[in-house]
């Protein structure tokens, strides 16, 4: 009887050990298949979120994300950039310009326009300018030099005009002009003196004997 117990109870143990494998096998096959479903990877996600959401609010609360003060960074300033220099070729422009394009006309008007030998002249000019030399007859005469005008006399031997004007920077110019005849002076004659004759100076002749 002992015997058969034994065997009885060897075979509930043994019965209960493959129960409890058994168990054990479908328990990991549940897991696996649920790890294989989508509610299993949704589930999964979730820990995932869930699991980074606590480590930052740990971090956080540590301050590991606080960030640190800005540095404000004084830039440096070299002279020559807050004063560039400027050569004065490129602030103003060098502009070349002849004579032609900024001197007016120049005219010369003698005044009177007629005299005779001997008499003066001015030679009258539009602008101020240096004079040269002032030519009657190819005769270059003496002048008075005032700042608009120059006086003349006309020589001896002019016989007509025009005046030429030669200025100093080589322009030339001139003015009409006529020269007059000389004044002719004319003597008069002394006339013999008159001779009065009075009644008393008349002399009777009587005839002789």
């Amino acid at each position: 009887m002992g015997e058969v117990n034994e065997k009885e109870t060897e075979a509930r143990e043994k019965k209960e050990r493959e129960k409890d494998e058994r168990k054990e096998e479908r328990e990991k096959e549940e897991k696996i298949s649920f790890w294989t479903t989508l509610p299993g990877i949704l589930t999964a996600v979730a820990l995932i979120i869930t699991a980074i959401a606590g480590l930052t609010t740990a971090l956080a609360g540590a301050g590991f994300f606080d960030k640190p003060p800005a540095l404000v960074e004084t830039p440096t300033v070299s002279p020559s950039a807050t004063t560039p220099a400027v050569s004065p070729t490129a602030a103003t422009p060098a502009v070349t310009t002849t004579a032609t394009e900024t001197a007016s006309p120049f005219t010369v008007v003698a005044q009177p326009a007629s005299a005779r030998r001997g008499e003066e002249v001015a030679l009258i000019f539009s602008r101020p300018a240096g004079i040269s030399t002032v030519r009657l007859n190819g005769i270059t005469l003496p002048i008075r030099a005032y700042p608009n005008y120059v006086v003349v006399t006309v020589p001896a031997t002019a016989t007509g005009g025009p005046f030429e004007i030669i200025l100093m920077d080589g322009q030339t110019a001139s003015a009409e002009f006529t020269v007059l005849p000389d004044t002719t002076v004319t003597t008069a004659k002394p006339r013999p003196p008159y001779v009065v004759v009075t009644p008393a100076m008349l002399i009777t002749m009587t005839p002789g004997p």
